[in-house]
């Protein structure tokens, strides 16, 4: 089930990480769910574009989930209901582990 939603997606890896999570029943109520969105982020911070990166990938990804909530043919393809909660839940995760994951190191007072 490959959706192509937006360009932070072009990385098929992304892409793949993307589909394993948003089929997953529950988004994050259960373990593996959870571990399936901790792995579409891991790889949305390891493998999009540095150009991409500087933007907010968790707006972009709040637009995407919304507008799949919208459009009849993501409601039927993706068993997963978008409800508002969930999404703002993912988007609010999603940007701390990407903030988190591009904090430079500091050691020593010194920034690596």
């Amino acid at each position: 089930m490959n959706t192509k939603i937006v360009n932070y997606m072009l990385d098929t890896q992304i892409q793949a990480q993307f589909d394993k999570w948003i089929n997953s029943p529950t988004l994050l109520d259960h373990t593996l769910d959870r571990e399936r969105f901790y792995r579409f982020v891991k790889y949305c911070v390891k493998f999009a574009s540095r150009k991409v990166r500087n933007k907010p990938i968790a707006s972009i990804l709040k637009a995407d989930l919304f507008k799949m909530s919208l459009i009849e043919k993501y409601k039927i393809r993706y068993s997963v209901n978008l409800n508002p909660d969930i999404v703002s839940q993912a988007v609010i995760l999603l940007s701390t582990l990407v903030e988190y994951e591009n904090t430079p190191l500091i050691k020593f007072g010194v920034i690596l």
